[in-house]
């Protein structure tokens, strides 16, 4: 399994220990690199205006990817399914694990027909959206 590069979060601490990056930034254009430890901000700037000698301002902005889960609905259909997957364990040498105890919730808000949708979350991550149709013989629970 590989890490998103915008993980969810659900609060501030989360947030703040979340991963982040440091880049110089012009502030006449869009150009600065992601300053790596072997990346002098000073020296660049310094480059970057013998180029641009109007180009004056710099500052280091610190930038942290994430998202947050969508907005849930008060009440919810509620209609859950367990489903088998297969998954791919990168830190296992790409071995695959099958995985029969999943179960999917749908979680919009109540509606009629067989049609359902809920996160797909194993171990904890949230690793795509399960839609399914309810069959005659497979009621919701």
């Amino acid at each position: 399994m590989t890490a998103t590069p915008y993980p969810e979060v659900s609060s501030i601490e989360q947030l703040k220990v979340a991963p982040s990056r440091d880049y110089v930034c012009c502030m006449g254009c869009t150009d600065g690199p992601q300053l790596d430890g072997m990346t002098d901000p000073v020296e660049w700037a310094r480059r970057h205006r013998a180029l641009k000698p109007w180009h004056d301002r710099f500052r280091i902005e610190q930038y942290t990817n994430f998202s947050v889960a969508p907005a849930q609905p008060d009440v919810i259909c509620g209609a859950t399914r367990k489903i088998s997957i297969k998954l791919f364990d990168e830190a296992s040498e790409g071995v695959e694990i099958e995985r029969s105890d999943v179960t999917v919730t749908c979680n919009e808000a109540p509606h009629p027909g067989d049609e359902h949708s809920g996160p797909l979350i194993v171990n904890g991550e949230r690793l795509g959206v399960h839609i399914w149709t309810a069959k005659a013989h497979e009621p919701a629970r």
